[in-house]
Order: C-alpha cells, then sequence, then structure tokens
C-alpha cells in the first residue's frame, strides 16, 4: 500500500522486530528501499524468533533527506522497535531542510517544496538507534498496515 500525505491520519505501519538487511539509495528516482525480514515469536519458546518470511520492501518516494544514528546505545541490533509517521510537533529533519533551503539563496533551484507536502518518517531500531526519512510517500506490504481506530 502506497501511503502519502492524504492518507497519513490513522494509519500506522506494523514492523516490530522485523529486521533491516539492506537499505538502497536510487538517487536518480530520489527513491530509498529498505530491504526487510519478517519475524514472528515462536509458538514453543517465546524467547526465540524464527523467519516468517524472507524478504520484503519498504519503499520511499520522491526522498528530499534521510539520516541514520548507529551508536547501538542499548545493545547491537538490526531489529525495529517501530515505524512511526512524525506529526508536525515531532519532525526534526524537514524542519532543517527547509530552513537550510531558505537561508541560503543558492537553493532556489531545491526541488523542495512545502512542508506539507512531505511525510517525516521514523524508525527506532531496538538498539535505541534512529533511522528518519523525509519523502513524499511510503509503499510497504498490505499486510504492515493498520487504521487507528
Amino acid at each position: 500500500m502506497k501511503i502519502d500525505v492524504s492518507q497519513k491520519s490513522g494509519v500506522g505501519i506494523s514492523i516490530h522486530d522485523d529486521e533491516l538487511s539492506e537499505l538502497r539509495f536510487i538517487r536518480e528516482k530520489k527513491e530509498l528501499r529498505l530491504s526487510m525480514l519478517a519475524w514472528e515469536t515462536a509458538e514453543v519458546v517465546p524467547s526465540e524468533f524464527k523467519m516468517k518470511s524472507p524478504c520484503y520492501e519498504i519503499a520511499f518516494h520522491q526522498v528530499r533527506g534521510f539520516e541514520m544514528t548507529s551508536c547501538d546505545f542499548w545493545g547491537q541490533s538490526q531489529r525495529a522497535l517501530g515505524l512511526t509517521l512524525m506529526d508536525e510537533k515531532g519532525r526534526t529533519l524537514l524542519p532543517w531542510l527547509l530552513q537550510q533551503r531558505d537561508a541560503r539563496d543558492r537553493y532556489k533551484e531545491s526541488v523542495l517544496g512545502a512542508e506539507e507536502d512531505y511525510l517525516e518518517c521514523m524508525i527506532e531500531f531496538i538498539s535505541g538507534d534512529f533511522f528518519t526519512v523525509v519523502c513524499q510517500a511510503i509503499e510497504v506490504p498490505d499486510e504492515k498496515v493498520y487504521w487507528a481506530k
């Protein structure tokens, strides 16, 4: 399912415990793709995990910026705690990008549009690290999307 700013209200994306296996940025398309491994808790031993499906992708379209920490604050792990579509108060990267664009005359040719045209998505990892993306749309498998009541 492809989600843009017009659909972000009430939508959630469930990636808890899924593992980031690869990150690819295709600059010509301004597209960022994350390859993820889906995990589920084993039925017999709850503390063990087993692979549920080989792989799925999260695609970010019309990416305007992304940043990531890799400090293993809480210990090493590639597993995601969750993915959040940030509200206006929680955004950090998009305001910085807009400030950079507006503060310099040389950026008049920037493809960066108005603030309301973008999603800011943040993945928090079990390691305590963060991955933040500013984009116009995010595409995830339908089974990863849920709607808040």
